[in-house]
């Protein structure tokens, strides 16, 4: 992470863009945060208060509890990287968005060309930065796979339980826990729905460098840089 961050500062076109996208990624990871793991558990708290007369719902529900949040601390570490990749990602984009021949300079919008040489130059310092990007890809997708596939599994079982206790309480126990019963939905399929999005938005933002790459190739550049920009 010290080497992105590091590469990017030093290839960023306007002064403190760094500093602009810590803020973005600290205030995306702290929603995250908050609706991955606050949301939840609130739910989780109000449904345990409200059965304590059912002991069998109540002891269930408690000891799900304790599962859920050990699984939400780990998925959290899990969703810190997502949002930092995306991050990165994010201002990898930008940069090769401002990365093209004629540039807007000051007030008046004022236009010149960049040499060609300036363009491979910073097509190199870019892809740097997408490879060291790739290479955290592969090792949080190594570190976290199988949890994942843990977390999911869970997820599914606990589902799969709770939609049989609605069935079962709202056709055979008259609704008396109604309410309660479809809160026990909630918890899991919040969970499943922030890992799918989070993961999700941070692919297309990875997709997103070869769109933004087409405003290079739409100038005549050196046999070399062209290569360069097939290899993003």
């Amino acid at each position: 992470m010290d080497a992105i961050d590091e590469q990017l500062d030093a290839t960023a076109r306007t002064p403190r863009s760094l500093d602009c996208f810590n803020h973005r990624l600290i205030s995306g990871l702290f929603g995250t945060l908050l609706i991955y793991n606050v949301v939840p558990a609130t739910n989780e708290m109000i449904i345990i208060s409200r059965i304590s007369a059912n002991l069998v719902w109540y002891r269930n529900c408690l000891l799900k509890v304790w599962f859920y949040i050990l699984i939400r601390l780990a998925d959290s570490f899990f969703l810190l990287h997502i949002e930092y990749i995306r991050n990165r990602y994010q201002m990898l984009n930008y940069e090769l968005r401002v990365t093209t021949p004629v540039d807007l300079l000051g007030a008046g919008k004022s236009k010149r060309t960049l040499a060609p040489d300036v363009i491979h130059q910073r097509i190199v310092q870019l892809k740097r930065v997408q490879n060291y990007l790739k290479e955290l890809n592969g090792a949080v997708n190594e570190r976290f796979g199988w949890q994942l596939f843990g977390v999911i599994t869970m997820l599914f079982i606990g589902t799969t339980i709770d939609g049989y206790w609605m069935y079962a309480n709202l056709h055979y126990d008259s609704g008396k826990y109604k309410v309660e019963s479809f809160l026990c939905g909630i918890s899991p399929l919040l969970m499943f729905y922030m890992l799918f999005s989070r993961c999700q938005h941070c692919i297309n933002e990875g997709q997103m460098t070869f769109y933004h790459l087409h405003n290079v190739f739409g100038y005549i550049l050196p046999t070399q840089t062209m290569e360069l920009v097939r290899l993003f």
